[in-house]
């Protein structure tokens, strides 16, 4: 499996973009090629060796939301999750999770697919703290309504 490669005038771009922050990446610092880090930038391109440590994409979608009191909400909801890395590795591909999301899973490469988890039912407690949403919880637990009353 070989590296990733990124030009750096985008990640510059998309930083600045994101961030609102101006990187100076050639007085950066940034290993060579040769030093074998997990990143090194050379030439105008940042390369990102695979480590095998990775979070999953996840394609989110929101099922329901009560209301249970003015402050808090309980919400259910059903990712997928893709290991697009390990795909694009393994594939030598540079396509995006969120190409691969916008496309129908059934459609989607056997060699795709297999680097799928579908359909994780997951679950958030969000209370409204000073005007702004504040997630209290997420994960795959089915809170009693005791437990989430306790937010």
């Amino acid at each position: 499996m070989g590296e990733m490669v990124f030009d750096g005038a985008t990640v510059k771009a998309k930083y600045k973009e994101i961030f609102g922050v101006d990187l100076d990446i050639e007085n950066m610092n940034f290993p060579s090629r040769e030093s074998q880090s997990i990143i090194a930038y050379e030439g105008g391109k940042f390369y990102i060796y695979p480590t095998g440590f990775y979070f999953d994409a996840i394609d989110r979608h929101f099922q329901d939301v009560y209301k249970v009191r003015d402050d808090l909400y309980y919400v259910t909801i059903l990712d997928n999750e893709f290991n697009n890395t390990e795909y694009s590795l393994s594939k030598d591909t540079n396509i995006t999770a969120e190409e691969m999301f916008a496309k129908d899973i059934a459609g989607w490469p056997k060699e795709a697919r297999i680097w799928l988890k579908p359909e994780i039912q997951r679950y958030a407690v969000v209370k409204y703290m000073d005007g702004a949403p504040k997630v209290q919880y997420m994960g795959a637990q089915n809170l009693t309504d005791q437990q989430i009353e306790a937010f």
